[in-house]
């Protein structure tokens, strides 16, 4: 059976480390059908006149929300 990624972009308020506030970020959610799966995290910050300046990558790990196993899956 082939194994398959899944991939989702949004838009949030984040905690970043090493920073007292929240701030702006594009968070992308990682899943894998073999049971990995991650949230990374693109901080940025709006700019004058349209420009968008990005902070360093940062991910943390998170519970499988879409290939989960069943607990008779997971004995065998």
């Amino acid at each position: 059976m082939a194994t398959l990624p899944l991939l989702l972009c949004v838009d949030v308020r984040v905690d970043v480390p090493g920073k007292l506030e929240k701030t702006d970020a594009i968070q992308i959610m990682l899943e894998h059908s073999g049971g990995e799966a991650l949230n990374a995290f693109m901080p940025y910050e709006k700019q004058a006149e349209s420009d968008i300046t990005y902070a360093s990558l940062f991910a943390t790990p998170r519970d499988p929300r879409v290939f989960i196993r069943l607990a008779s899956e997971k004995e065998q």
